[in-house]
């Protein structure tokens, strides 16, 4: 399979979850060239970006398989870990879930078990060695593979096929995930995603919801069939004009904003920040800061002192992102929103014109799930200087009890509620330990 070198994508293959996002959003045209020169191996994400956009000839119609000869059809979707989770099947054989992501140009199946079982075959196979670069990973491109969503509504798409389940979203989403629906799924039609109500509306461009005053109109830039808005972007108190940030609108984003380091002048990490795990990737564990901005603008809702997320571009690939960020759920979820590619506009109807109550972890505690239910959780990372770190607990940690309440009426969407409780709050947790039972307990409070 000949690869050919392409242009550095901020936002690559990357589901990011909950309040902690999940992978490295960029790859590099860069390492893909210096492979070439020197034969080394290159990262999983590369390898993936580059697969991705070969191109594919599909029409217009091909595309439009999805609605048939209606003009719209419905999907409705959970929300978990503020991402969507859509319910499929492949071969209308096994139910399947699956994040809906405007982040991702494609649609990929985390593991490989389930196209051998249906006996799907694979066009192209790639090795190519993982992050820590001490073992190789395999991946799958799968043609025409059918898919069926709810009631007669079906697709046929070229998808990935990781060889096993890298991305390990299940652990930290406390529910069963299986791939991500990327934007090929929706390829010329416009879509609205109707948070409030749970549902995904898929419309013929000529027949979109009608557009009223209510809505705010942004221009669309696409860019490897990602859709891209500019905003405004307050930084700091000392500046008095704001920025014009490229922003993707990420629905596999489980945060409000993601705002790459010192790919602007004057966007660089806050000096209060929190530091640490914030969680894996394709390429491996990832690192950032949470902070926050003066304020930004998005629609009619002005967000003040926002929770912002700063990942930085390392110093060998400077000047090569022509985007500053990414815009998730945490913001997007506040909204109706109309993609229209066709006309290249994005219309936001906001559900409410106040600053809504932004929920911020106040124990410092990352957690993931384990057991075949997914019911045991354990403490992934710590923030140091939190409330978890001075109450002693540990990375391993896994949590029995809250209070006189097992865990387990929880979950862990639950625990991560009762982590974000208003600061003074008092939480108890029974923790186990080395096959040892300790008992702990501290007050929440804000981290920045």
């Amino acid at each position: 399979m000949n690869l050919e070198p392409i242009k550095y994508d901020p936002s690559s293959l990357c589901i990011i979850v909950s309040i902690f996002f999940l992978p490295l959003k960029h790859t590099l045209r860069s390492l893909f060239l210096w492979y070439n020169c020197n034969r080394k191996p290159i990262l999983l994400l590369e390898v993936l970006l580059l697969i991705f956009t070969l191109q594919i000839a599909h029409s217009q119609a091909v595309f439009r398989d999805i609605l048939g000869k209606r003009n719209k059809v419905h999907l409705d979707f959970e929300s978990h870990g503020h991402l969507i989770l859509v319910s499929l099947k492949i071969k209308n054989r096994i139910p399947l879930n699956f994040i809906f992501d405007t982040g991702s140009a494609h649609t990929i199946l985390f593991n490989k078990e389930v196209t051998d079982y249906l006996g799907i075959p694979y066009s192209d196979t790639v090795q190519i060695a993982g992050a820590d670069q001490s073992r190789i990973l395999r991946t799958y491109v799968a043609r025409n593979v059918p898919l069926q969503f709810g009631e007669g509504i079906r697709a046929t798409r070229d998808i990935l096929v990781l060889e096993e389940d890298y991305f390990q979203l299940r652990r930290l989403l406390g529910v069963e995930v299986h791939g991500i629906l990327g934007m090929d799924l929706i390829k010329t039609l416009a879509i609205e995603i109707n948070y409030k109500h749970h549902r995904i509306s898929i419309f013929r461009p000529t027949h979109l919801p009608k557009i009223t005053n209510s809505y705010s109109d942004y221009k669309l830039y696409f860019r490897q069939g990602k859709p891209y808005i500019k905003i405004p972007l307050y930084l700091n108190k000392s500046k008095r004009n704001p920025i014009l940030a490229k922003l993707l609108i990420d629905t596999g984003a489980g945060i409000s904003m993601m705002l790459l380091n010192n790919s602007h002048p004057d966007i660089a990490l806050p000096s209060k920040h929190i530091p640490g795990f914030i969680g894996s990737s394709l390429g491996g564990p990832v690192k950032g800061y949470l902070s926050r901005i003066r304020e930004v603008s998005l629609g009619e809702i002005k967000y003040v002192q926002p929770p912002v997320y700063f990942q930085t571009l390392d110093s060998i690939r400077p000047n090569i992102s022509k985007a500053n960020g990414l815009i998730g759920n945490r913001f997007l979820e506040n909204y109706s929103i109309i993609l229209d590619e066709s006309h290249q506009r994005l219309y936001l109807h906001p559900y409410s014109k106040k600053q809504p109550k932004y929920k911020l972890d106040r124990s410092g505690i990352q957690l993931y799930s384990m057991g075949p239910k997914l019911n045991k959780f354990i403490v992934a990372s710590v923030v140091p200087g939190s409330p978890a770190d001075l109450a002693g607990i540990l990375p391993g940690d896994q949590i029995i009890k809250v209070g006189w309440h097992p865990v387990g009426w929880y979950g862990l969407d639950g625990l991560y509620e009762l982590f974000s409780k208003k600061p003074g709050k008092k939480i108890k947790l029974k923790l186990l330990r080395n096959h040892q039972n300790i008992k702990v307990d501290f007050r929440l409070r804000d981290l920045i």
